[in-house]
């Protein structure tokens, strides 16, 4: 335990965080006004402790209808991936094809088509 009382191992499930952010993004969609500087308090309290692995906090999370209609939804499936993770776990483990598909999705035209999407050979760039 931490002076505060909190179990020092403690790591906030990313799911309830997330729920809990969606809870709060729909009072400000049904109109509530809640200043900007409080809605940014809330979004930092929510996803407080939030792990590295877990990946980023998202400020916006689609509905199950938007999502399923998204280019993302369909890509996952026109690769015959059974969902986002399986697509998430493709990209970076082959990068090179997971460009070309997304660029084949979207109907990127190059007046020269190149020979390669992506050049890895000196490794990914940090990210930061």
């Amino acid at each position: 335990m931490n002076q505060g009382g909190q179990d020092i191992n403690y790591r906030p499930d990313p799911r309830d965080q997330e729920r809990q952010w969606l809870s709060f993004a729909q009072r400000v969609r049904a109109g509530e006004d809640i200043p900007f500087a409080e809605q940014w308090n809330a979004f930092r309290d929510i996803y407080a402790g939030r792990a590295a692995e877990d990946g980023p906090p998202p400020a916006w999370i689609p509905g199950e209808e938007q999502a399923a209609n998204s280019n993302l939804d369909r890509l996952t499936a026109e690769l015959g991936l059974p969902d986002y993770q399986a697509l998430h776990r493709w990209s970076l483990e082959d990068r090179d094809g997971f460009w070309a598909a997304v660029i084949e999705r979207l109907g990127i035209v190059f007046e020269t088509p190149p020979e390669k999407t992506a050049d890895f050979s000196a490794g990914c760039p940090a990210r930061g």
